[in-house]
């Protein structure tokens, strides 16, 4: 089964973006950093000298630096965490994010390439979205960055578990077949040069409750065997990570 796929149209105007883009400025395009032609190793050592230690540590923050625009080189505010569980989860720019089937549905399908083409277009629009300075849908409105906290590859052990529509399924395999195409499809673009974007795998690794009777996730403590946690729990994040190259991952907190 294949998915039939309209992705969001890649604009090159950012006319409609509303923060600034390093490198964009003639006072910063001398910057090492901002030359593609050097290797990415040359070009992040350049970048984080110019930072002082108090910019690294705002930019470092989970949903946009609060102290915002690093504007003695042109950075900007930078997200760290925008969902895409099953799209953008976004303001609109030209177009808005195409809304596809939760998890659950894709992993009833047994269908990894309809898992990698969905993710692909999902990396293509929050490219778009981010170039024409789109702002996630949360309390704070961050502008978007290029990491996803997705995919979310639990376990979906208990019907009671609030988030189970966001995991394909019960079962590890399945979950790591998943992990990988969505790895895959999000991460890879046509240029291998770069990064298309960044998955952040969740929630690493025993996680399947939010809050109930006064404790929630924040104090839960996941009481798990050893087997169990390597026969069940682990499949999935190791095969991304392994197989995927998954480029990050969130605790399960």
């Amino acid at each position: 089964m294949r998915l039939n796929l309209v992705p969001l149209a890649i604009l090159p105007c950012l006319c409609g973006a509303s923060i600034p883009r390093a490198c964009s400025e003639p006072e910063h395009e001398q910057f090492a950093f901002c030359n593609a032609s050097l290797s990415t190793s040359a070009r992040i050592e350049d970048l984080l000298r110019r930072l002082p230690l108090e910019e690294k540590v705002t930019l470092l923050t989970a949903r946009a630096s609060p102290k915002g625009n690093m504007s003695s080189i042109g950075l900007p505010e930078y997200n760290w965490g925008a969902n895409c569980v099953h799209g953008v989860q976004s303001t609109c720019g030209t177009n808005c994010a195409t809304s596809f089937p939760n998890p659950v549905n894709l992993g009833a399908i047994f269908d990894p390439q309809a898992v990698f083409d969905m993710a692909q277009v999902v990396g293509w629009e929050l490219r778009a979205l981010w170039l024409e300075g789109a702002r996630e849908n949360y309390a704070t409105g961050p502008h978007l960055g290029l990491d996803c906290w997705s995919p979310n590859i639990n376990i979906n052990r208990d019907p009671r578990w609030g988030r189970n529509m966001e995991t394909p399924s019960e079962d590890p395999l399945v979950n790591s077949k998943y992990g990988v195409a969505y790895t895959k499809g999000l991460q890879e673009g046509k240029d291998k040069r770069f990064l298309q974007a960044v998955v952040t795998l969740k929630h690493y690794a025993a996680y399947s409750y939010e809050h109930y009777d006064g404790i929630d996730r924040m104090a839960f403590n996941a009481v798990v065997s050893r087997y169990d946690f390597a026969d069940t729990y682990l499949p999935a994040f190791q095969a991304s990570v392994m197989q995927g190259n998954a480029k990050g991952i969130i605790a399960g907190l």
